[in-house]
C-alpha cells in the first residue's frame, strides 16, 4: 500500500508539473524583455535561454512572487527588480482582477500586458519611487554619548514597539551605543516613548526595508559618524541578546566589517561567502575607505529590489566591497565550526545550501555563543526543525526571557 501510495504522490507531483509548465508556456517568449537568465546559479541555465525560460516557467515564476528570485528590468533607464506587493499597490484594477479570479496574480498581468502598458505610460509599476525621506525626527537633548552607534531599524504591521524590541535597545544602550531609531510605521505616542533610550529617533516614508531606513539615517542625520568607534546597522528581526553579550564589541575588533553569522549559501553571486545582514558593524578603517558611501551609492541606483536582489546586491555586494577594500572580514560565530558541530546530531543541507539562522539556530546558540534567534524562524518554521522546547531550555541558560518570544508571536500571529 506504501509503495502504490508513493507512486500515486510522485505521479500526482508530475502532472502539477506539466500542468504549470503549459499553463506558462507564453512566459518562454516574453522573458527576453527581463533579465532573470543572468541571476541563475547554474552556469548551463544561464548560457541557454530556453533552459532559463523552462527554469522560469517551473520554478522561478513563484519564486519571484514570493521575492526569492530576481526579475529585473529597465524604465525610463532606472534599474528596477519586480515585487509583487509593489505592483499591486500602484495597480488596483489588478488587485480587483486576481479578486474575481480573472487572474492568479499581479506578475501574471505584468507579463502579459502590464510591462507594456508601463512603457507606453499608460500604467505605472510603482506609486513613488523616491528615495525614503525623514518625517519627524525627535532628538534627545539629555543623551550621554556613547562609544558606539547603532541605526536600529523597526517595522511592524500593527505599529507597535513590541517589549523584545525594548529589551534590544536597552542592551545596546548597556553596551556603549548612541541609538538611532527608524520606523516606518511605529505609531507617534510609540515613539514618543522611545527618547530615553534613543539619541534620535525618526519616523520616515515607506520603501527599501530595513535598507531603507539605514539609508535615511545615514543621508539625513548630520552625524559625526568619526567620533565612533563601531557603526552598526541592526534591525528587529531577531530575538537579542539570548546569549551575553558584554564582550561583542570587544571581540569584534579584530575586525573592520563583521556581524553576527557569516554565510556561505549560494545565490547567483560568484563570491558566496557573505555576512548576514540583520546585524553588521563597520569600523573606522571601513568608513574611511568608503565602505558606507559605497552602501548608499548602491542603494541610490536601486530604488526598487526584490528580497533576493537586497540579498545579494547588499549581503553579498557589502562583503565583496570590504574584501576588496582589503579590509579584515569575518563574524562573531564560526559557520564551518557550528556546521560540523551539527552534522554530528542530525543531517544538514550541504554547505553552500545552509541557512544559518535557519539551519543551525540551536547550535549556534550552544556550541557558539550566538545571541540571536531569527524572528521568522519561530514565527514561520520554514525549515521544519523549530523546537519551542529546546528553544526554551537554551534561552533559560542566557537568562532570556521566553515569555517576549510567545507573547509577540501570538500577537503578530493573532494579527494574521
Amino acid at each position: 500500500m506504501k509503495k502504490i501510495s508513493a507512486r500515486k504522490s510522485v505521479s500526482t507531483l508530475f502532472n502539477l508539473e506539466i500542468f504549470k509548465l503549459f499553463s506558462r508556456l507564453d512566459y518562454l517568449f516574453r522573458l527576453k524583455s527581463f533579465r532573470y537568465q543572468e541571476f541563475l546559479k547554474y552556469p548551463f541555465l544561464r548560457r541557454s535561454y530556453f533552459l532559463s525560460s523552462l527554469h522560469f516557467c517551473l520554478r522561478g515564476y513563484d519564486q519571484v512572487i514570493r521575492g526569492d528570485r530576481r526579475l529585473a528590468f529597465s524604465l525610463i533607464g532606472q534599474y528596477y527588480e519586480y515585487v509583487e506587493s509593489v505592483y499591486l499597490k500602484a495597480n488596483p484594477d489588478v488587485q480587483e482582477k486576481i479578486k474575481t479570479k480573472q487572474i492568479p496574480d499581479g506578475l501574471c498581468h505584468f507579463l502579459r500586458q502590464g510591462y507594456k502598458e508601463i512603457l507606453a505610460k499608460k500604467r505605472r509599476y510603482t506609486i513613488d519611487v523616491s528615495m525614503p525621506k525623514i518625517l519627524k525626527i525627535i532628538k534627545n537633548q539629555n543623551s550621554k554619548k556613547g562609544k558606539h552607534l547603532c541605526l536600529f531599524a523597526h517595522f511592524d504591521p500593527q505599529g507597535l514597539i513590541d517589549p523584545y524590541v525594548m529589551v534590544y535597545l536597552e542592551t545596546l544602550k548597556a553596551i556603549g551605543c548612541d541609538i538611532v531609531f527608524v520606523s516606518e510605521t511605529a505609531q507617534k505616542k510609540e515613539l514618543k516613548n522611545m527618547n530615553r533610550l534613543c539619541f534620535r529617533v525618526i519616523q520616515r516614508s515607506a520603501g527599501g526595508l530595513d535598507f531603507g531606513s539605514w539609508y535615511s539615517a545615514l543621508s539625513y542625520l548630520e552625524l559625526n559618524l568619526n567620533s565612533y568607534e563601531f557603526v552598526l546597522l541592526a534591525n528587529d528581526s531577531v530575538y537579542f541578546p539570548v546569549r551575553p553579550v558584554d564582550q561583542l564589541l570587544k571581540k569584534m575588533k579584530t575586525f573592520d566589517f563583521w556581524g553576527i553569522t557569516e554565510s556561505l549559501q549560494r545565490g547567483s553571486a560568484p563570491n558566496s561567502y557573505h555576512l548576514q545582514s540583520y546585524f553588521m558593524g563597520f569600523s573606522k578603517p571601513a568608513r574611511k575607505k568608503g565602505l558606507l558611501n559605497q552602501f548608499l551609492s548602491q542603494y541610490k541606483k536601486h530604488p526598487i529590489l526584490s528580497k533576493c536582489g537586497i540579498i545579494e546586491i547588499f549581503e553579498y555586494g557589502m562583503t565583496q566591497w570590504a574584501l576588496n577594500l582589503k579590509l579584515k572580514v569575518g563574524a562573531l560565530c564560526n559557520l564551518k565550526d557550528c556546521y560540523e558541530y551539527t552534522k554530528k546530531m542530525r543531517q544538514v543541507p550541504s554547505l553552500d545550501r545552509v541557512t544559518p539562522t535557519l539551519d543551525l539556530w540551536d547550535t549556534l546558540i550552544e556550541a557558539e555563543e550566538c545571541p540571536i534567534l531569527k524572528v521568522g524562524l519561530v514565527r514561520d518554521n520554514p525549515k521544519n526543525n523549530y523546537d519551542a522546547g529546546i528553544a526554551k531550555k537554551l534561552l533559560d541558560k542566557g537568562s532570556y526571557q521566553f515569555n517576549l518570544i510567545t507573547n509577540h508571536i501570538r500577537r503578530i500571529k493573532h494579527q494574521k
